[in-house]
């Protein structure tokens, strides 16, 4: 568990994030405005034209009401 208010949540790193609208598992990533982060889905599919299907999200930090960093997970590959 991070408290955002107090503890940095670093670049780079998955994260799950809820804030009162939403919950997130992403990367986090530095954002172009300050007091912002950036969200950068895990998942990179794309549409027909090429488009990621789950673009980057900037969420206020101060939004954010609780963040847990992931530290492991599982995945299934589809044959």
């Amino acid at each position: 568990f991070i408290l955002p208010k107090t503890e940095a949540i670093k670049p780079g790193r998955k994260y799950l994030i809820i804030t009162n609208n939403d919950r997130f598992v992403r990367l986090a990533c530095e954002a172009k405005k300050k007091d912002y982060i950036r969200l950068s889905a895990i998942n990179l599919a794309t549409d027909a034209q090429g488009a990621r299907i789950y673009p980057d999200t900037e969420i206020k930090t101060s939004d954010i009401l609780h963040a847990y960093k992931v530290v492991g997970s599982i995945s299934r590959d589809q044959i």
